[in-house]
């Protein structure tokens, strides 16, 4: 299993990127979400990253 951080800037692409990593739970282990300004101001990329670990059923994933 590779262990993975994510560095990103949850706007629509990266959110798209996110859901299909936690959705591989099984050959990725997700260390951590780390987030950038980018598509959207550093806020928002934050919130995205936290909306999407919910959408995904996986509060274990920290941002």
């Amino acid at each position: 299993m590779k262990k993975i951080i994510l560095d990103c800037d949850p706007g629509q692409d990266d959110a798209v990127a996110l859901a299909l990593a936690m959705a591989a739970k099984d050959e990725i282990e997700i260390l951590g979400v780390t987030t950038v300004a980018g598509n959207v101001p550093l806020n928002l990329t934050q919130r995205n990253a936290r909306i999407m670990c919910e959408m995904c059923h996986r509060p274990d994933v920290k941002v």
